[in-house]
């Protein structure tokens, strides 16, 4: 039991000292299409492997891509099919590229600039696997600089409490410290622009070797200046009680219509604001993530798009969606 008391004692401060990999190209990109939609570029890469996803705000077609880099030039292409997107990118400058993008035949010249760097956290010791990714926003405005920062303490936070929580099973000699433990969290950006910012957080455990858990949630944020406001889903409609009925309306509809047995058989009748706090905004709508069991017997989390067609009526001129809305 010594023993295990000095690993942990090593373990907990290490996780402080965060192990930050920035990859060159990996990261959050933001360019202009020709008639004056955002195109977002989000690249991540795993060893030399370059893997992301691409969209056009005002399209709701959703391009996952692979590639790799050599020298200062990045190849990247969608999959299936392959001919929907090629992306030959070069450094522009430290942080931008210039892209050649040919979009289902058309060929467009875009200048990405590059919002923030993929940072990641990672502690391999023992039986206790520990990993987290996170955007650092490079963005020269304070706002931004402090999300970074809270995304690091919130899961700094987390880590911390897996650890504590192994730190309790030893000390109750079962013998449960021995197997293996993991945790992953990854805080991904749906979407971004100098307004706003939406992060779906996953989060996924392994305990005493066999026990695995996912966990979804969300975050938006408005940036006021130099301020970065949390957001909730009433916060983005001005006729906010209209926009919820509206909401869950089509949510409904849309699981009966396609044989949804929960909502046929009247089971779901409706989402309160609490239910639907897992919603982050992308290139086809708001997407609302339900732990298992809310909306079916699955055991895996599940996931429902509103178009903003659903809701722009709701959406007042304040409203960080109204640059989104006006491109659909």
């Amino acid at each position: 039991m010594k023993l295990i008391k000095i690993f942990f004692a090593l373990l907990l401060p290490a996780i402080s000292l965060f192990a930050q990999i920035n990859d060159d190209f990996a990261g959050y990109y933001l360019g202009t299409f020709p008639n004056g939609a955002s195109v977002c570029l989000n690249v991540s890469v795993d060893e030399e492997e370059y893997f992301g996803t691409f969209y056009v705000l005002g399209d709701t077609s959703l391009y996952g891509f692979t590639g790799m880099a050599k020298i200062e030039r990045l190849s990247l292409y969608s999959y299936p099919p392959e001919t929907s997107l090629k992306i030959e990118a070069v450094k522009a400058n430290t942080t931008d590229l210039d892209a050649s993008v040919l979009l289902l035949g058309k060929k467009y010249a875009i200048r990405f600039s590059k919002m923030s760097s993929l940072a990641r956290i990672q502690d391999n010791r023992g039986t206790i696997n520990l990993y987290a990714e996170y955007p650092k926003f490079i963005v020269p405005n304070p706002a931004f600089l402090e999300l970074s920062q809270e995304f690091k303490r919130s899961i700094s936070g987390s880590l911390v409490k897996f650890v504590e929580h192994i730190e309790e099973e030893a000390q109750s000699g079962r013998g449960l410290e021995t197997l293996e433990w993991e945790k992953e969290i990854y805080y991904d950006i749906s979407y971004a622009n100098q307004n706003f910012v939406s992060i779906l957080i996953r989060t996924y455990e392994l305990a005493e070797g066999n026990v695995f858990r996912s966990f979804y949630s969300a975050a938006q944020y408005k940036i006021d200046k130099n301020e970065a406001i949390a957001v909730g889903l009433r916060d983005l409609f001005e006729k906010r009680q209209d926009a919820l009925q509206e909401i869950n309306a089509y949510i409904i509809e849309y699981l009966k219509n396609t044989n949804n047995q929960f909502a046929k058989k009247g089971i779901i009748k409706y989402f309160d604001e609490s239910q639907l706090s897992a919603f982050v905004v992308n290139q086809s709508g708001l997407q609302f993530y339900f732990p298992p069991g809310v909306i079916s017997e699955s055991l895996e989390y599940e996931s429902v798009i509103v178009p903003f067609e659903v809701v722009e009526d709701f959406v007042g001129k304040t409203s960080p969606l109204t640059h989104i809305i006006k491109f659909y």
